[in-house]
């Protein structure tokens, strides 16, 4: 690779069903965890809805509402990794 370029990483994107998507985003919130859905579709915004004809997509819609977006940056504290590394097996233990 060129010296110039440099990769960032500043999310993390995972995929759960409904139901455990809201169960860890509720949890992550209580542990002071940032998470946030960042793709809902974009033909759904109103801007699109006025100014494009747009098609019904049933598994983009079903996707988007299982994504969730868990922070992820090189100067992360070692007590925020800790956080999110114990978290996760516990969680995914009681799913």
């Amino acid at each position: 690779t060129d010296d110039e370029d440099v990769d960032i990483f500043q999310i993390y994107t995972i995929r759960l069903q409904d139901e455990n998507k809201k169960k860890l985003q509720a949890r992550l919130t209580k542990k002071g965890i940032f998470s946030k859905v960042y793709f809902n579709p974009i033909y759904l915004t109103s801007f699109y809805k006025n100014n494009f004809h747009t098609s019904h997509l049933p598994i983009t819609e079903k996707i988007s509402k299982q994504i969730l977006v868990l922070p992820i940056y090189p100067n992360m504290i070692n007590n925020e990794k800790e956080k999110l590394k114990t978290l996760f097996p516990n969680f995914l233990i009681n799913v």
